[in-house]
């Protein structure tokens, strides 16, 4: 998990009636440690081919499908991307399974799978007098 840590330094100076100053110094550290959040859409279907779904590029496309994704320090859209779509190797179904990741603004990262199940499930028909 990567962290960005960002530290502010503030300086207070009172002066006293006296003529005299007080300092105080005040240090704060923020550190972003916590991992966004990512949801994919729901599972999809194709009947004879993955080409029927294609994976989204974007995170726009992400959220129009219904993904979502959130952070408490915000999420970087442009480190959207799908890291790898893989297949379970049968057929009829074949699942296939696809891994989108994204970034918050201090670089922690999340990830979220999408189902595709591929399945031919109509039955071929016969054309009389073509054979």
């Amino acid at each position: 998990m990567a962290t960005l840590v960002r530290k502010l330094l503030r300086v207070l100076t009172r002066s006293l009636i006296t003529a005299a100053t007080a300092t105080a110094t005040h240090l704060i550290t923020i550190d972003d440690n916590v991992n966004p959040t990512l949801i994919a859409p729901a599972s999809l279907t194709a009947v004879c081919d993955i080409s029927e779904q294609p994976a989204y590029t974007t995170y726009a496309e992400f959220t129009a499908a219904g993904g979502t994704a959130s952070d408490n320090c915000g999420i970087d859209e442009g480190s959207f991307t799908l890291l790898s779509e893989v297949s379970d190797g049968n057929t009829c179904p074949e699942v296939i399974t696809r891994t989108y990741q994204i970034a918050d603004h201090c670089g922690n990262s999340a990830t979220a799978t999408q189902l595709i199940t591929i399945d031919d499930n109509v039955n071929p028909t016969h054309c009389s007098g073509i054979f």
